[in-house]
């Protein structure tokens, strides 16, 4: 995608960023709705590995 493949940002600045998200999230209280946004990708991505493995065996019964 890149031209020359190398990130964005070091690594180190990602875990800053990550590190400071994670405090403001506990510190302001807005743990249950990152749970809740967390149950919902969790539960699209149980959808799509499901239908991946489910579509081949409809193939095969036609």
């Amino acid at each position: 995608m890149w031209a020359d493949d190398e990130p964005i940002m070091p690594l180190w600045a990602w875990a800053i960023i990550h590190s400071v998200a994670g405090f403001r999230l506990i510190w302001f209280g807005r743990y249950k709705i990152f749970e809740k946004v967390i149950t919902v990708l969790i539960g699209i991505m149980f959808l799509a590995v499901v239908s991946k493995e489910v579509k081949p065996e409809f193939r095969k019964m036609e």
